[in-house]
């Protein structure tokens, strides 16, 4: 399996909706309002997973000063335990860097602002102990 990480286009909106859908239950997944919003802050930067040429995962952060919060990390079922998450973790803590050049690391808010999710939080601290 291939994995490549790129930026999010416009395009990619309702297959990052159909996996949130599927990665969160009803009440906790995003609306498509919400979604999109996430997506348009300036602050915010969406990274998409692709496996083999299709979406696996993606990630959503937002910047505030020297540190990033996670708004979600989404990977479809069939792609889990192959390093999408990992992977978009790292990126997206070493955007997090280049964007700030203020930090040589990132520092990932503790509160993640859906369900208590102790992966993400697993990949969370594996990403910042690998930066």
């Amino acid at each position: 399996m291939k994995l490549t990480l790129r930026p999010y286009q416009t395009g990619d909106f309702e297959a990052l909706y159909r996996i949130d859908r599927a990665c969160y239950e009803p009440g906790i997944a995003y609306s498509r309002r919400t979604l999109r919003e996430y997506l348009t802050l300036p602050e915010s930067h969406c990274l998409v997973a692709l496996l083999d040429g299709d979406i696996a995962g993606f990630i959503i952060a937002f910047w505030q000063e020297w540190y990033a919060h996670v708004i979600t990390i989404d990977v479809v079922e069939s792609a889990r335990r192959h390093g999408v998450g990992s992977a978009l973790m790292a990126a997206s803590g070493t955007i997090s860097v280049s964007r700030q050049r203020r930090s040589t690391s990132m520092g990932v808010s503790s509160v993640i602002t859906r369900s208590s999710c102790h992966v993400c939080g697993e990949l969370m601290r594996r990403s910042h102990d690998a930066l």
